[in-house]
Order: structure tokens, then sequence, then C-alpha cells
């Protein structure tokens, strides 16, 4: 999945939804090919953009 996280001024990452539903896109186009450890990567990656988008919105 692409990188395309950006730093705010408090030095925090964000993602934007079009960001977002790109990097998902690309996951689920991948998904046949993938072996079970690289979906689980996958997986926690995608989860770990999603802690840290909610932890953002909360500050």
């Amino acid at each position: 999945m692409s990188k395309k996280l950006t730093e705010n001024p408090k030095n925090q990452h964000q993602i934007s939804s079009a960001d977002f539903k790109e990097d998902l896109d690309k996951l689920i186009s991948r998904l046949p090919s993938m072996s079970d450890i690289e979906i689980s990567a996958a997986k926690d990656q995608l989860l770990r953009k999603i802690e840290i988008a909610l932890s953002n919105q909360a500050s």
C-alpha cells in the first residue's frame, strides 16, 4: 500500500479519505494473489492507519 501520510503542525500523521480509499482499493485488487501472511500484514497496516486517523479526530 502506498504511504501518503503527511505531518500536521502537531507532528501527527494524517491520511485523507481519498488516499485511504485508494489504498483500500489497491489492497482489494491484490487479495486473490496474496498469501495469508501478506493479507495479515496488510490488515494490520490498514487497522493501524484507522487507529491513527481515529486518534487524530479525537485530538
